[in-house]
């Protein structure tokens, strides 16, 4: 179940006006892995990286995409004030006020607790959930990016595989579980294949032609693949 509350248009100004008046202290904090808040055309240059990098990639190593569980509504709350106070200790108040108890949010008849994860629909909310997860791009491969909850890491196999295995064991300590069905990796070849498979991630392996971060093509071989598919939608 993924409650979606929009809150009452002060609390969003609110939280707006809270975001911006931090802005400078968090960029500086996240820049330069993770591009998802505060960072214009973040999303752009992204994908543009990623793309340079797979363009070189040699034939030991990987790029894999990560997708949690229901992220946004599963990281752990105390996790989020701790992850505020150390960084941004000037919206402590505020946080505490928008999620230090469980609120109520209806529907109709219905009434679900909200009780963990941030509330979507919250302008404070990706925030706060960038600072809590940001620990977890703390890791030795050659690329490594985040936008909100969609992170990358490419590199050697060997270093690659031992970062997705303590990103997952340090994701579960916030409350964050990966989910395989949508995890991807991108570059498996006969030279890398028999390490990769020694780590027992059941990813869904995608050619490097087909490859995409944030619904955008990462290889040159995928552009005009992806612009057909886009046209059949549109039409």
């Amino acid at each position: 179940m993924r409650p979606i509350a929009v809150g009452l248009t002060l609390r969003r100004l609110v939280a707006k006006c809270a975001c911006q008046t931090v802005s400078q202290q968090y960029v500086e904090y996240l820049k330069p892995r993770q591009l998802g808040v505060g960072v214009k055309g973040g999303a752009e240059a992204l994908a543009h990286d990623a793309r340079r990098f797979l363009e070189y990639l040699p034939e030991s190593q990987v790029f894999v995409k990560l997708d949690f569980t229901n992220a946004f509504n599963s990281v752990r709350r105390d996790v989020i004030r701790e992850a505020v106070e150390a960084h941004i200790s000037a919206l402590l108040g505020y946080v505490d006020s928008a999620y230090g108890e469980n609120t109520n949010l209806s529907f109709v008849h219905h009434v679900i607790k909200s009780a963990e994860g941030v509330q979507q629909g919250d302008p404070l909310g990706p925030l706060v959930f960038c600072l809590s997860i940001h620990p977890l791009l703390d890791i030795r491969s050659e690329f490594v990016s985040g936008f909100l909850d969609d992170i990358g890491t490419g590199g050697d196999v060997h270093s690659v595989t031992a970062d997705v295995s303590r990103l997952e064991r340090d994701a579960h300590a916030l409350g964050l579980t990966l989910n395989y069905s949508k995890c991807e990796v991108v570059g498996i070849t006969p030279v890398n294949r028999a390490i990769w498979l020694q780590s027992d991630f059941k990813f869904r392996e995608c050619s490097t032609a087909d490859a995409t971060l944030l619904e955008a093509p990462i290889h040159a071989e995928g552009v005009d693949h992806s612009l057909a598919s886009q046209s059949v939608e549109l039409k």
